[in-house]
């Protein structure tokens, strides 16, 4: 937590070399080593390794608590994005949200996180109309909740109703630069005829 990574490094191969016997990905007890290793892999710039230590602990993860498991996902779906792996880390902040909303609430924090990253991941990828509807489907649930203060849930709904204007300007200065690029590559474009 304190970026102290070359340390982390040094204390995760020191633990190893004394309990190599005993770790193991399947152990829930094991979930923080191979956690943090991973981090620090993902830190080093070793994606790769990063990524296959997070989905070994996957495969487990009916060993781990739920909590866990949306950490280590939340872990792999940033390496993906990085790694130009978008489809796949966008499945994942997909189930991510889901998982969240369904064990904590659509009004809880982490569910909040979650519905945000979603929606502008979609934006990042040029899916604006998914990040719209991604955004109106969450609020739409938030009218509905029945949360016991009705002024966190209105706060709610304007963070979501901002985010929905963001990406409506995303869509928009998208579709100028698509206008003002076709017009050069017109004049520009030999005539084939």
């Amino acid at each position: 937590q304190q970026r102290r990574y070359e340390d982390c490094k040094t204390l995760l191969h020191t633990a190893n070399g004394y309990f190599k016997d005993l770790i193991q990905v399947g152990k829930p007890s094991c979930w923080e080593y191979f956690h943090e290793k991973a981090r620090v892999l993902k830190f080093e710039g070793r994606l790769r390794e990063s990524e296959e230590i997070l989905r070994a602990i996957l495969k487990h993860s009916p060993n781990y608590p739920q909590m866990n498991t949306t950490l280590t996902m939340t872990e792999l779906a940033e390496i993906l994005m990085e790694a130009s792996q978008e489809e796949e880390g966008i499945t994942l902040w997909e189930n991510i949200f889901f998982m969240d909303v369904e064990g904590f609430g659509i009004e809880h924090r982490y569910s909040r996180y979650d519905c945000e990253k979603l929606g502008f991941y979609y934006a990042d990828q040029g899916r604006y109309d998914d990040a719209i509807l991604h955004f109106q489907q969450t609020m739409e649930k938030m009218a509905l909740s029945n949360l016991d203060d009705p002024d966190s849930r209105d706060d709610y709904i304007q963070d979501i109703q901002g985010w929905i204007a963001e990406v409506e300007l995303m869509k928009t200065e998208e579709r100028r630069e698509t206008i003002e690029v076709q017009p050069i590559l017109h004049t520009v474009a030999p005539d084939l005829s």
